[in-house]
C-alpha cells in the first residue's frame, strides 16, 4: 500500500498541467471505485463571485463538460504553487464524479476524501484539502445554491487525450 501511495504522490507531483492531474483523477477513482467514464471536456471561465462564495467549479449534467473558475486556479498557481496539482486534484476528482452520476454533494465530498486518502495518505495536501479546504482557502468555499453565469469559456487541449482512440 505505500508503494501504491508514493506512486500516487509522484505522478501528482510530476504533473505538469490539467489534462496530467485529470488522468491521474480517473485512475485513482477507477482503481477504488471500479468506475470510469470516457470523452470529457475541461472548460477554464471566469466565474462570479462575490464577498462570501467563489465557485470553484461545475460539471454541465447531462453534458461532457467540467468548468473551473480560472481566477482562484490564476491565483493559487502564482502565489501558492505547491497547492496547485493538490488543489486541481480536488477539484477535477469533485466534477468528475459528479460526471459519473454522484449527483449528491455531501456523498461527493464523502468520496472525494476517501479516494484522496487512499490514493495519497492522510497527511497529503490533496487528502487535506478534501477534508476541509478551508483552512487553505478561507474565501474559496463549495456551494450548488451558486448559479454558474460563465461567459466565454475557453477549452483546454488534451484534455481526457487517453480517452481518444483515434488519429485526426
Amino acid at each position: 500500500m505505500k508503494e501504491e501511495l508514493n506512486e500516487f504522490k509522484h505522478k501528482l507531483n510530476k504533473a505538469k498541467g490539467l489534462p496530467e492531474v485529470f488522468d491521474l483523477v480517473k485512475e485513482s477513482v477507477e482503481k477504488f471505485l471500479g468506475k470510469s467514464r470516457t470523452g470529457l471536456m475541461l472548460g477554464l471561465s471566469e466565474m462570479p463571485a462575490d464577498r462570501f462564495q467563489l465557485l470553484g467549479g461545475f460539471f454541465v449534467s447531462g453534458t461532457n463538460l467540467i468548468v473551473l473558475n480560472k481566477a482562484p486556479l490564476n491565483k493559487i498557481k502564482e502565489s501558492k504553487p505547491e497547492l496547485f496539482n493538490p488543489y486541481c486534484y480536488h477539484l477535477l476528482l469533485h466534477e468528475y464524479l459528479h460526471s459519473l452520476g454522484f449527483e449528491d454533494e455531501e456523498i461527493v465530498r464523502r468520496l472525494c476524501y476517501e479516494i484522496s486518502s487512499k490514493s495519497f495518505g492522510e497527511g497529503h495536501l490533496a487528502t487535506q484539502l478534501s477534508k476541509d479546504w478551508s483552512k487553505f482557502f478561507p474565501n474559496l468555499i463549495y456551494s450548488h445554491n451558486i448559479r454558474a453565469n460563465a461567459g466565454e469559456i475557453e477549452l483546454v487541449e488534451g484534455f481526457d487525450a487517453n480517452s481518444i482512440n483515434y488519429v485526426t
